[in-house]
Order: C-alpha cells, then sequence, then structure tokens
C-alpha cells in the first residue's frame, strides 16, 4: 500500500514542483525600441514630405529664394557686359534705349524665376505626394509587424497556460491512479 500512495504523492508532487514552460515573449515595447532608427528615418522622410507639399514652407521659399538670386546674377553678369561694351564703343552716358533694354531684361529675368518657381514647386508637390504613399508603406509595415507580434504573443500565452493547467491536471490524475491501481491489487476483505 505504502508504496502506491509514496508512487502517487511523488507523482502530484512532481507536477506542482515542476519547472512550468517558461517563455519571455517580445513586447511591442521591445521591439519599438529595435525600430527606433526605421521610425525616426519615417518621420523624417515625412517631414519633407510636407515640406514639398506645402508652396510656403520654409525648403520651398529657400528653393525660390535661390532660383530668383540665380536670375538677378545672370541678368547682373549681362548688364556688366552691356555696360562694359557700351564704354569700349564710345557712346557716351546711358540712352533712353538702354534703360528700356535693362528694364526689358529685369522683367523677362521675373517672368522667367516666376515660371521656374512654379514648375519646382508643382514637381515638389508630387515628390511631395509619392514621399508619402511610401513613407504610408512604411507605418503600415512597422504596424503589421507590431500586430503580429501581439498575435503571437497571445497565442503563445494561452498555450503555456493551457500546458500549465494541463500539467496540474495529470499532476492530480497520476496520484488518483496510483491510490486507485493500489486499492485494485489490494482488495481490502
Amino acid at each position: 500500500m505504502w508504496p502506491a500512495i509514496i508512487g502517487g504523492g511523488i507523482s502530484l508532487l512532481g507536477s506542482m514542483m515542476a519547472n512550468k514552460p517558461k517563455m519571455k515573449t517580445v513586447t511591442n515595447q521591445d521591439l519599438a525600441g529595435n525600430y527606433s532608427d526605421f521610425t525616426k528615418n519615417l518621420d523624417r522622410q515625412n517631414d519633407l514630405s510636407e515640406q514639398l507639399i506645402d508652396p510656403n514652407s520654409n525648403y520651398n521659399l529657400n528653393q525660390s529664394q535661390r532660383i530668383k538670386n540665380m536670375g538677378y546674377d545672370n541678368m547682373a553678369f549681362s548688364n556688366m557686359l552691356g555696360n562694359r561694351n557700351m564704354a569700349q564703343g564710345g557712346m557716351g552716358g546711358y540712352s533712353g534705349i538702354r534703360g528700356q533694354q535693362q528694364q526689358a531684361g529685369m522683367d523677362k529675368v521675373q517672368q522667367e524665376s516666376q515660371n521656374r518657381i512654379n514648375q519646382m514647386i508643382s514637381s515638389n508637390f508630387g515628390a511631395g505626394m509619392q514621399g508619402l504613399q511610401g513613407i504610408g508603406k512604411g507605418y503600415q509595415s512597422m504596424g503589421d509587424t507590431m500586430s503580429q507580434n501581439m498575435i503571437n504573443n497571445t497565442a503563445a500565452q494561452n498555450q503555456i497556460a493551457q500546458a500549465r493547467s494541463q500539467s496540474d491536471f495529470q499532476g492530480m490524475l497520476g496520484f488518483g491512479q496510483g491510490l486507485m491501481q493500489y486499492g485494485l491489487m489490494n482488495p481490502t476483505t
């Protein structure tokens, strides 16, 4: 009788004291740390795309000023050459024609600069929209990874909980089987 009781007790104690499955799951906070560089890059790309879309952003305003300055520099160079040629040609002073030519040249430079600025803003808008689409896909990919991780963690935790409950149940069942076997093998009369 004692061997069966001892066997059942050992079985019960073994299941109660057995090393339960321990599994460290990766949290989304852990993943977010791994994705921090990726997220920072997406955020930078998002900022740039939004600046490209906004015609009044610092980026577009700086580009516009650069285009204007290039036009004015070209106009100044052209005027300098014209003035030198007039001085070498022997004509004294500025005639009304020369003043009109310079004004017409300035008007042309301003119109060309405005056309280039409009083209630049239109091009930047298209590039900004494409950038936002790519960024959206990047954020979606990261979100999909986080969601899949949460699903995997939940499934693993459910499996561990089920294994723990079964191991406790099996220990009690083993104890009961041991007692029942003893009872069957040693009927009391």
